[in-house]
């Protein structure tokens, strides 16, 4: 599987997730939604927040495919090698008001916009390979005085997640009440900029919340889906709605309930892959975790219950770990619990 460029990110995930194609468009922008609420949070507390913007960027994804829009063209339409407002390939919008430095009717500007995506689509004809790390690259050029900003107040980049949002429910808000014909064409286009301005400020908040070259926006996306499903592991997903639909974006569910009975073994995957997530975060207990790791693919339930009681084990004598060491050692006494009743020895 070929995980380089929006365009592959956004047709491998239609792939994994095919059931997507039941949500409307509403319920999309609720779980869009959702994660930017506790991407916010992580970013405000300066804690993890890999999984809220990869999380993002795949429910807007969803969005995209919903609406026919290729995420792709529409950031490259929307930054072709500079800033959509004063033109410049380092952004000087704050100097200039938001205004090219000469001055130019808006038919102009746009002219102007499109000549530059054309000189850059024919690069890429010509052989450039427009990879999620080229993409993030070139934002954080035209885009390089958002380091400071980052330095100076982080509720900024929250506030712009909000605004962003807004922006693009109310562009969807006119398209849906829109008749055929060039106006909505014109709302249609207004909503594809509004979701790469999303995309941009997401792709600038890996730049700075994660400030580790060597692990970049491209690896965590591939690193997440390259197996499918992060979950189950497989493509389609074939998670249970009762997983998929979990109450919070991270799908933390009880792993008591007698609901999963009808596939126990694949429920007792998906937990251990939220509980593997989750250990990533605790260095002190990862040869623990790779031992759980190890059998999960074809778990045998004792030999599972056996890694589980030694990870379980090493948590409690860790106290240093906090808080997450503590939520996440009663998850996996509550999983203990449930295969105990659950699946058969």
């Amino acid at each position: 599987m070929k995980l380089e460029t929006l365009h592959d990110f956004q047709e491998v995930l239609a792939r994994i997730y095919v059931r997507n194609e039941e949500f409307s468009v509403e319920e999309i922008l609720v779980r869009l939604d959702e994660n930017a609420g506790y991407l916010s949070k992580s970013i405000i507390d300066d804690t993890d927040s890999e999984r809220w913007l990869i999380r993002s960027i795949s429910w807007l994804s969803a969005l995209c495919n919903k609406l026919a829009i290729d995420l792709q063209r529409a950031v490259l339409v929307r930054f072709p090698n500079c800033c959509p407002y004063c033109l410049e390939a380092n952004c000087i919008c704050e100097s200039t008001g938001r205004r090219p430095r000469r001055a130019l009717s808006t038919a102009k500007k746009q002219e102007e916009l499109q000549q530059r995506f054309e000189l850059l689509n024919t690069s890429i004809r010509n052989g450039l390979v427009p990879t999620v790390d080229y993409v993030a690259g070139m934002l954080a050029t035209i885009y390089s005085v958002n380091a400071a900003k980052w330095n100076l107040s982080k509720f900024l980049f929250a506030a712009k997640l909000a605004e962003e949002r807004a922006e693009i429910i109310e562009r969807y808000r006119r398209l849906k009440v829109a008749k055929m014909g060039p106006a909505r064409e014109v709302i249609l286009e207004q909503l594809q900029y509004e979701i790469a301005d999303y995309l941009a400020w997401l792709i600038n908040i890996w730049r700075f919340a994660h400030a580790m070259p060597e692990y970049s926006i491209q690896e965590a996306i591939a690193s997440r889906y390259l197996t499918g499903c992060p979950y189950c592991q497989s493509e389609p997903c074939k998670c249970l709605d009762s997983t998929r639909r979990g109450i919070r974006s991270d799908a933390e569910i009880t792993p008591a309930s007698n609901k999963y009975k009808e596939n126990p073994l694949e429920e007792m995957k998906a937990q251990i892959a939220l509980i593997l997530e989750e250990i990533r975060k605790l260095p002190a207990v990862r040869d623990e975790a790779s031992q759980l790791a190890s059998v999960a693919e074809k778990p045998d339930p004792q030999d599972i219950l056996s890694k589980l009681d030694a990870l379980n084990e090493k948590l409690k004598k860790a106290d240093q770990l906090g808080v997450t060491a503590t939520s996440l050692g009663k998850r996996i006494t509550d999983l203990i619990s449930w295969i105990g009743s659950n699946v058969s020895m």
